[in-house]
């Protein structure tokens, strides 16, 4: 006799379903009330995604911002590509996942663990908990929205084989590494995207922000002057201390925006370049013959010029200077002081380093239009 499979034609279980699913497990038989609401995770969605628990917000990151529009997120049976690169919110600091995780607030000091008087929640689950918040608790019709855009089986197969590209994330790729715990990457420097690069700007701006306060080490100048005082060149030592080094800087910047990391450069890749450098300044500027990358670079644009001008501390000889360079970029501080136009009119090495003191906004990283001459010094 013929069997029928009774949920062979059944939808998949939503994420939202899901969630409630391991809630209640991990609860079992605990009668914790939760501030007088019970068991909140079966309050009506809107009511859920809005909850607090004793003033923190259980569904949403903790600046308070609400996750947004809810985007297709991961089920239990299919994949959509709407959800591999649709931006998200991070959950990470959202109460729920910091309870279920036994962090603070969470950790004893003021509560305990989720859920109270249950079981702890496995790992994979809190993932899936945290992407359905992080796509902004989508209801199961929400969810089912987005279904018809999984992919086919030849589409899978294509996407295996790379036949098929995979969608791009157009969020920086250790913010997904931050969301699910796993190791970041350290890109090149040439490959860093937009938002990645302006990110490692911020943070090194930020750091430099503390910089009259050279005894912080949350500032740039104390690791500049770490590497000043105290660097070591010259025997075996030199790999090792600097690698322990950028480290330490790295983590100081990850206090910052958790999701950056120091880019590499990959000098060797512009070998080629350097004679074209070399025959481009040729002996007017002492040891400058080579190159850096673009991001490295150091220039003047219109809004720190507009900074120095309302600054009233810069001379208008000198204000003229700096719009003869406007949008030009320089491999170093010092073609910066010099060229072009090769001319008395030519920015002048005080200039430059008075923008780079009153203009946060001029080279890469923010340190004024002498940019990586600046951080140098």
């Amino acid at each position: 006799m013929a069997t029928t499979n009774a949920g062979a034609d059944s939808p998949p279980t939503s994420c939202h379903e899901r969630f409630r699913q391991i809630m209640e497990a991990a609860a079992g038989t605990a009668l914790a009330d939760y501030g007088g609401y019970g068991k909140f995770w079966n309050l009506p969605l809107p009511a859920l995604r809005q909850f607090e628990l004793y003033g923190t917000a259980m569904m949403r990151p903790a600046d308070g911002m609400p996750p947004g529009d809810p985007v297709a997120v991961e089920s239990s049976y299919h994949i959509s590509p709407a959800s591999v690169g649709a931006p998200r919110a991070s959950s990470e600091s959202a109460g729920l996942i910091l309870g279920l995780r036994g962090k603070f607030p969470f950790d004893g000091t003021q509560f305990p663990p989720l859920p109270w008087g249950g079981r702890r929640v496995a790992e994979p689950d809190i993932l899936l908990i945290a992407g359905w918040i992080a796509a902004g608790c989508p209801s199961a019709e929400e969810e089912r929205a987005t279904a018809g855009s999984a992919p086919t089986a030849t589409q899978r197969q294509a996407l295996a084989s790379g036949a098929m590209p995979h969608p791009l994330l157009p969020q920086p790729i250790n913010q997904l590494a931050h969301d699910t715990g796993t190791l970041k990457a350290r890109k090149n420097v040439e490959f860093l995207g937009p938002e990645e690069l302006r990110r490692l700007r911020a943070a090194i701006r930020q750091m430099k922000s503390l910089d009259q306060y050279p005894q912080d080490d949350r500032s740039f100048a104390y690791w500049a002057r770490i590497h000043a005082n105290q660097c070591q060149h010259g025997w075996e030592e030199f790999l090792t201390w600097h690698r322990a080094y950028l480290y330490g800087f790295e983590k100081q910047l990850q206090d910052i925006d958790s999701t950056v990391t120091l880019p590499y450069w990959d000098w060797a890749g512009d070998a080629v370049n350097v004679q074209i450098s070399i025959d481009d300044m040729g002996s007017d500027v002492a040891n400058d013959n080579g190159c850096v990358p673009k991001a490295f670079r150091c220039w003047i644009d219109e809004d720190g010029l507009r900074t120095l001008t309302d600054s009233g501390s810069v001379s208008g000889e000198i204000l003229a200077s700096l719009k003869t360079i406007l949008g030009k970029e320089y491999s170093s501080g010092a073609r910066a002081y010099s060229g072009p136009p090769r001319s008395p009119s030519a920015p002048t090495r005080r200039a430059m380093r008075q923008s780079s003191r009153s203009c946060p906004k001029s080279t890469p990283y923010g340190t004024g239009a002498a940019g990586r001459a600046a951080t140098a010094t």
